[in-house]
C-alpha cells in the first residue's frame, strides 16, 4: 500500500513539476514576443522627412508603446538606444559621434518619445528633440502655443511630419537625454490614437490649412544674425505626399528629386 502511495505522489510531483515548467515557458514565451512588438514598433517608425512619413504608420508605432504601458515602452526605448550604442562601441571602439544607422535610430526614438508623451499640463508645453533646424519650412514661426507638437502637427489625432530634414552643426541630442527629459517632464499617454485613414487625414490636412496658425506662418522672414525665404507651395505638396504615401505599399517621391529640391529650398535661408 505505502508502495502504491508513494508512486502516486512521485507521479502527482512529476506532473506539477511539468506544469509549472509548461507555464514558465510559455511565459517566457509571451514575454519574448511582447519585446520583439516593442522592438517592431520602434524600427519600423517613418522616417520624419516630409516626402517620406506616414502618418497610419507613426500611429501604429505609437499605439504599440502606449499599449505596453509607460514602464515596458520605455524599457523598450532604452533597450533600442543601449543596443545600437553597444554594436558600434563593439566594432569601432569609439563613443563619441553617431553612426548613419544609429542617427536613424536616435532620431526615431526622439520622435517616438514625442507622440507618446504629452504635456503635464495645457499650460506647458514639451520641447521639441533638439535634432537640428528645420528645412524648408519656416522654423521662427513655427512655435507653441500654435505648435505644441513639432516636429509634427497633430490634427484630430493626425500627426504630420514638419520638417523636411534637418540641418544641424554638431552633435544631435542623445535619444537617452531626450526620453529622461520627457518623462521628467511630461506625462505617458493612457489614450492611443485613432487610426488615420485616406479620408480622416485628407479632412484635418485641408483643416490644418485653414487653420490661423497655418495662416500665420511667414515664409520670408529675418531677424538678427538670420534670414530665410520657404516656398508655401512645396511644402503643402510635402504634407500631401504624406497622405499618398498610406496607399502605397513602397514610399516613392512624387517630385523627380525631393532631397536636391529641398537644398535648394534650405539654400536661400541662413540662420542656427
Amino acid at each position: 500500500m505505502c508502495g502504491i502511495l508513494g508512486a502516486e505522489n512521485v507521479f502527482v510531483m512529476g506532473a506539477l513539476r511539468t506544469m509549472i515548467l509548461i507555464f514558465t515557458a510559455a511565459a517566457a514565451l509571451s514575454c519574448c514576443a511582447a519585446t520583439n512588438n516593442l522592438e517592431s514598433a520602434i524600427t519600423s517608425f517613418p522616417r520624419i522627412s516630409a516626402w517620406e512619413f506616414r502618418p497610419d504608420e507613426a500611429v501604429l508605432s505609437a499605439n504599440t508603446l502606449i499599449e505596453a504601458g509607460k514602464d515596458a515602452a520605455c524599457r523598450a526605448l532604452e533597450t533600442s538606444i543601449k543596443t545600437k550604442r553597444e554594436w558600434r562601441f563593439a566594432h569601432t571602439g569609439f563613443d563619441d559621434k553617431l553612426s548613419q544607422d544609429e542617427g536613424e535610430s536616435n532620431r526615431k526614438v526622439c520622435h517616438l518619445c514625442r507622440l507618446i508623451f504629452t504635456p503635464t499640463n495645457s499650460g506647458e508645453f514639451l520641447r521639441a528633440p533638439r535634432l537640428g533646424g528645420s528645412s524648408t519650412m519656416p522654423y521662427e514661426s513655427l512655435k507653441p502655443p500654435n505648435w505644441p507638437d513639432m516636429p509634427f502637427a497633430i490634427v484630430n489625432g493626425v500627426p504630420y511630419s514638419m520638417t523636411f530634414g534637418y540641418a544641424l552643426q554638431g552633435m544631435p541630442e542623445r535619444a537617452e537625454s531626450y526620453l529622461a527629459y520627457c518623462q521628467t517632464n511630461g506625462n505617458f499617454r493612457t489614450k492611443t490614437f485613432p487610426k488615420p485613414t485616406f479620408l480622416t487625414a485628407s479632412n484635418a490636412l485641408n483643416q490644418l490649412f485653414g487653420s490661423a496658425a497655418w495662416k500665420a506662418l511667414k515664409w520670408k522672414d529675418q531677424g538678427l544674425g538670420w534670414s530665410y525665404t520657404f516656398d508655401e507651395d512645396y511644402a503643402k505638396t510635402g504634407l500631401r505626399k504624406q497622405i499618398e504615401n498610406m496607399a502605397n505599399q513602397t514610399v516613392r517621391h512624387t517630385a523627380a528629386n525631393p532631397s536636391a529640391q529641398e537644398t535648394s529650398q534650405s539654400s536661400s535661408s541662413t540662420g542656427p
